[in-house]
């Protein structure tokens, strides 16, 4: 009896084991998802500012070209066409 004891003790212990190191992969996992979503939360506002850096270049590359435009005429307005970059 005392040996048949000592196996389903020893069965116990071992599910322990698998237990405990199931318990420490979810840990693992948790904190890595943790730690992921706070890099995917950075990204999204590295995102947000390329975004708006990048809608600030498109709207500077469009008044550029517009006053490139205006000076490819025969007889361009210069005086006119610094006031319009000073004002920018």
């Amino acid at each position: 009896m005392f040996v048949y004891i000592m196996h389903r003790f020893e069965y116990v212990v071992v599910l322990l084991q698998f237990i405990y190191t199931d318990v420490t992969f979810l840990k693992l996992v948790l904190l890595f998802a943790v730690s992921e979503a706070g890099e995917l939360s950075r990204l999204k506002r590295d995102f947000a500012v390329l975004q708006e850096e990048l809608a600030q270049c498109k709207a500077d590359k469009e008044f550029v070209w517009s006053l490139w435009k205006r000076l490819q005429v025969a007889n361009p307005d210069v005086a006119q066409a610094i006031s319009t970059a000073l004002q920018q």
